[in-house]
């Protein structure tokens, strides 16, 4: 018996450990997540971050044809013609190229602006917030590095992004405009992404089969398994691991007990109850 109290006592200290180790680590691969997205921030460098529902005018070229919105409520209108009705949508996938554009690369020791396509620049793209309006330069593009030089037009700094705001900014106001055609193509597209969605949301989501601290939670399952075994079988039933059916019913009259705080006798078939007052049924 004694022997018993020590393997369930070790027991119940190994799940213990497992148990604390378990959200130790949940706890410690979360901080150094966090740790690694602040990191990650703190390196970013940003070119414009705005929030684009703050957006509220914002105009570029197009073959030296200036384009300029502004927001009436919730609504988009064409200052060249407020009665057209704008493709709310397409302009909000414009502007989203503003709201996190992030350079690869920052160059503030520079001397000719030539030599980055600034010096007769045709590509500018301009918004305005509450805080103020923003204005920039869509300069040469880096072959090497497939990517576009940025300047403000207030100066500075030039950047070197991978996002080709030209190329984000080249709509006309008849691809802006919506027609019969432009709303049977967004419903065809919006029937499209409800589809794949769908078949997202029901596909397994991608992650690890088993990281560090499920598989200390799968040992302390385990581990409380064989603990409860151990409880069930030397403390509860002790006589269940006879092979005669005193050992089987003994354990069905003695959870009978422990619950009920009354005697019953059980035959492995029938319920028999004795005579006494101080029996019951199984």
């Amino acid at each position: 018996m004694k022997k018993q109290k020590i393997q369930f006592i070790v027991i119940l200290i190994v799940l213990a450990v497992l148990i604390a180790a378990t959200f130790g680590m949940k706890w410690y691969n979360k901080n150094k997540e966090e740790e690694k997205t602040a990191e990650e921030e703190a390196s970013t460098i940003y070119i414009s971050k705005v929030d684009v529902d703050t957006i509220t005018a914002f105009s570029y070229e197009v073959d030296h044809v200036t384009y300029t919105f502004t927001k009436d409520g919730d609504t988009w209108t064409y200052d060249g013609d407020t009665s057209l009705d704008m493709d709310e949508e397409a302009i909000d996938s414009m502007l989203a190229t503003l709201s996190s554009l992030t350079a690869i690369e920052e160059i503030s020791d520079y001397t000719d602006l030539k030599e980055f396509g600034f010096d007769q620049p045709e590509d500018l793209i301009s918004y305005t917030t509450s805080e103020g309006s923003v204005s920039l330069f869509v300069g040469n593009k880096n072959d090497t590095l497939n990517a576009y030089y940025i300047i403000s037009a207030d100066g500075g700094s030039i950047y070197l992004t991978e996002t080709s705001l030209a190329d984000a900014f080249s709509k006309t106001i008849e691809e802006l405009t919506v027609t019969e055609d432009t709303e049977s193509t967004e419903t065809v597209e919006n029937t499209e992404t409800v589809s794949e969605n769908k078949i997202k949301a029901g596909s397994a989501p991608d992650r690890k089969f088993c990281s560090g601290a499920d598989f200390l939670m799968l040992c302390s399952i385990f581990l409380f398994g064989i603990l409860l075994d151990q409880f069930v079988n030397k403390t509860v039933c002790p006589d269940q691991n006879r092979d005669d059916h005193r050992g089987i019913n003994g354990c069905h009259e003695h959870v009978h007990k422990i619950f009920t705080g009354r005697n019953c006798t059980y035959d492995g078939r029938d319920i028999k109850s004795n005579q006494n007052n101080d029996t019951d049924d199984c």
